[in-house]
C-alpha cells in the first residue's frame, strides 16, 4: 500500500488522534468512534486526498475503530459514506472545523509531505544517525584538506547525505534545523568572512561525535526536543453528563489450577523480555517509582542505533523462550536490511540509546548499590544497561546528568505519553562492581545469531505462540 501524506487536523480531531481512546473509554465517555472516524474521512475527502491515502493514514495512525474492525472494509464504507453525503457533511462540520465556505476555496489542496515507512517521525526530524553522517562528511572533507563550505554549502550537503540515509532528501529548512542544533550543541563553529557569509568548521566535539564507536556504532547525538502531546480537553462542567448504566456482576468462575512450576516459567519469560536484553541486565524505569541511578559510561561513550527489540528467535532445552534484540545491519540504508523481508510489514524499528549504569538505594547512610533477582531467585548488583527511546527519555545539551553523580528519576504517565524528570542529588558513592559493555555491545554484533535467525521457518515472526512452541517440540533445536 501507498505511503499516506500527514496532515494537521481539526482539534477535536487531532485530540481523537493523539488519545486513540479504547472502547471502554467510549463508552464511559459517550464518545462515537465510527463518527468520530467518518468526520475524519470526510475531512481528508475535502483536502481530495485518494481512498489509498486515507486507508495507508488509518492504518499508520491505528484509529481504535480500523483496529476493531480488523480489516479496511469498514473504512472504505466510511470513504464511501463521506464521498456520498459531501454537501451535507460540510454543512455540519465547518463550525467545528473551520471550513472553507465555498468548493472553489478547497483548491488548491494544502501542501503535504509524504513520509517513509520506517519510524517516519523521528528519521526526518530527529534522526542521530543522519546528524552523524552530517559530521562524518564534514570531517572526511576537513581530512581532504577541501575547502570550508559557507553555511549555505554545508545545508546544501546535508541535504545530499541525507538523500544516502532516507532514499530521499529532507527540504531546505530541515537541513538549516539541523545545522541549527549542530552548532547549539557545540558540535561545529561559524567563523565570518566577510559580510554576513560564514564558514563552518568541526570542533574539537564535533570531531570526536563524528567517528564511529565500537566499530560500527554512532555517538549519541541529541536533538531538539519535540513538542508534548496535546493533554487531553477538560469536560464542560455546565453539561449534565448521564450516569453510566449498571452492569451486571458476572458469575465467578473456579479458578483454574495452576500447573506445577507454571508460575516460575512465566515468571522466567517476563523477566527475559523486559528485564533483560541479550541476556544483560537492563535497568527499567517502569510504574511511578522514584529511582536513583550513576552512569558508567561518559556522554561521549552512549550509543544509538535502531533495533529490532525483543524477538522471539526460539526455546531453550527447558522450553523456555529465547528473546534477543538485532540492530538494523546498516545505519544509512534500512530497505537493505535482511530482517525487513521476514518480519511482518507493520513492524518498524526502534531508535534507542544506551548504555551502562547502576541503579542505587536511597538510605540513611547515603547511598548503597541496589539488587535485583535473576531467575533462580539469587540477588544480584542492580548494575546493567540503560536501554530507553530518544522520544521521551535521553538527555538535551547542557542538563546535568553525568557520570559521577547520582541522578534522581521519576516517570508520570503511560504509552506516548510517557515523561521522565531527572534531578542531580549528589555525588556517587564509591563502587567497586564493573559492567563488561564491550561484552554487551558484542552480543549485538553477533553475526552467528543473525545466521540463526535466517534460517527460522518462513513466517516465523508472524505465527502465534504456540505455534511456534510446536515447531520447536517438532524440530528439536534449542536456541543458545
Amino acid at each position: 500500500m501507498q505511503d499516506s501524506p500527514t496532515i494537521k487536523l481539526p482539534d477535536a480531531l487531532e485530540a481523537y488522534r493523539h488519545r486513540r481512546p479504547s472502547k471502554a473509554t467510549r463508552e464511559a465517555e459517550e464518545i462515537d468512534g465510527s463518527e468520530m472516524e467518518l468526520k475524519i474521512a470526510t475531512y481528508l475527502v475535502l483536502r481530495g486526498w485518494s481512498d489509498e491515502e486515507i486507508v495507508a493514514y488509518f492504518e499508520r495512525e491505528r484509529f481504535p475503530r480500523y483496529l476493531e474492525e480488523g480489516s479496511d472494509s469498514g473504512t472504505r464504507s466510511r470513504i464511501g459514506r463521506a464521498r456520498l453525503s459531501y454537501e451535507s457533511f460540510c454543512a455540519e462540520d465547518r463550525e467545528h472545523a473551520s471550513l472553507p465556505a465555498n468548493e472553489h476555496a478547497l483548491n488548491p489542496p494544502p501542501t503535504r509531505v509524504s513520509e517513509i515507512d520506517h519510524d517516519p517521525g523521528s528519521r526526518l526530524y530527529d534522526s542521530g544517525q543522519l546528524r552523524f553522517l552530517v559530521l562524518e562528511e564534514r570531517r572526511k572533507a576537513e581530512e581532504r584538506g577541501d575547502p570550508f563550505p559557507t553555511l549555505t554549502e554545508w545545508r546544501k550537503e546535508i541535504i545530499d547525505v541525507s538523500e544516502t540515509l532516507l532514499g530521499r532528501t529532507v527540504s531546505p529548512k530541515t537541513a538549516q534545523r539541523i545545522s541549527d542544533d549542530l552548532r547549539r550543541n557545540r558540535n561545529v563553529r561559524y567563523e565570518a568572512i566577510d559580510g554576513k557569509r560564514k564558514t563552518v568548521h568541526l570542533t574539537e566535539k564535533g570531531l570526536r561525535a563524528s567517528r564511529r564507536v565500537k566499530g560500527k556504532w554512532c555517538q549519541l547525538i541529541p536533538g531538539r526536543a519535540r513538542r508534548s502531546l496535546p493533554s487531553r480537553p477538560l469536560a464542560d462542567p455546565t453539561v449534565a453528563r448521564a450516569a453510566p448504566p449498571m452492569q451486571k456482576r458476572k458469575p465467578s468462575r473456579r479458578p483454574r489450577r495452576v500447573r506445577p512450576g507454571e508460575r516460575r516459567r512465566r515468571r522466567i519469560e517476563s523477566l527475559r523480555k523486559t528485564q533483560q536484553i541479550n541476556g544483560y541486565h537492563r535497568i527499567t524505569f517502569g510504574g511511578n517509582k522514584v529511582r536513583y541511578l550513576t552512569f558508567l559510561t561518559s556522554q561521549d561513550e552512549w550509543l544509538a542505533t535502531e533495533l529490532w527489540p525483543s524477538l522471539l528467535i526460539g526455546f531453550d532445552e527447558y522450553g523456555l523462550p529465547v528473546y534477543r534484540t538485532i540492530p538494523v545491519q546498516d545505519i544509512t540504508r534500512l530497505v537493505d536490511d535482511p530482517l525487513r523481508a521476514m518480519l511482518p510489514r507493520t513492524w518498524k524499528p526502534r531508535q534507542k540509546w544506551f548504555a551502562s549504569a547502576v541503579e542505587l538505594v536511597k538510605n540513611d547512610d547515603g547511598f548503597t548499590v541496589g539488587e535485583y533477582a535473576d531467575a533462580n531467585g539469587e540477588l544480584n548488583p542492580a548494575i546493567g544497561v540503560v536501554f530507553q527511546s530518544r522520544f521521551n527519555f535521553w538527555p538535551q545539551p547542557g542538563d546535568h546528568r553525568l557520570t559521577e553523580r547520582v541522578i534522581r528519576v521519576k516517570g508520570t504517565g503511560s504509552g506516548r505519553g510517557r515523561r521522565y524528570t531527572f534531578e542531580d542529588v549528589g555525588p556517587a558513592p564509591a563502587l567497586t562492581a564493573t559492567f563488561d559493555f564491550d561484552g554487551f555491545v558484542a552480543t549485538l554484533e553477533d553475526d552467528a545469531l543473525l545466521a540463526a535467525v535466517s534460517k527460522l521457518p518462513t513466517g516465523w515472526f508472524s505465527m502465534p505462540y504456540r505455534r511456534q512452541q510446536l515447531i520447536h517440540r517438532l524440530t528439536g533445536d534449542p536456541q543458545p
